[in-house]
């Protein structure tokens, strides 16, 4: 019986480096080298789109394939995928079904974001 169905489209930034610092040991008069690690994540966006609520009875399914069709527009000025040696750039898709008797499934992709680049840039057209 399915109660709920919905998609989560997310966007996030991660990034992690490390730096030797050196500093006067309190102690005594020698330096001593300390590392120094800087993190930091970001969320871009996180939008949930609700495909299917039901408030009353939940609604019975028989086993088969069920299409619910949506769409959703990415704003053009999100960075593009990235990774690298001190970070990165990722986007996710989940869809989330709850079934009465709080069962629930969760299906997750990753997916890339390639460069915008307006039509009117590109010479040869």
């Amino acid at each position: 019986q399915l109660r709920r169905l919905h998609v989560t489209f997310k966007g996030y930034s991660d990034v992690h480096w490390t730096e030797h610092e050196s500093q006067l040991n309190p102690s005594g008069p020698q330096e001593e080298v300390i590392i120094v690690d800087y993190t930091n994540h970001e969320t871009i966006f996180n939008h949930r789109i609700n495909i299917y609520h039901q408030r009353q009875d939940p609604t019975f399914l028989a086993p088969d394939t069920y299409d619910y069709p949506f769409r959703y527009q990415l704003t053009p000025i999100l960075p593009s995928s990235f990774s690298g040696k001190f970070g990165k750039v990722s986007y996710l898709i989940e869809a989330n079904v709850l079934f009465s008797l709080k069962s629930e499934a969760v299906c997750s992709r990753s997916f890339s974001l390639l460069p915008h680049k307006p039509v009117h840039h590109i010479p040869s057209l």
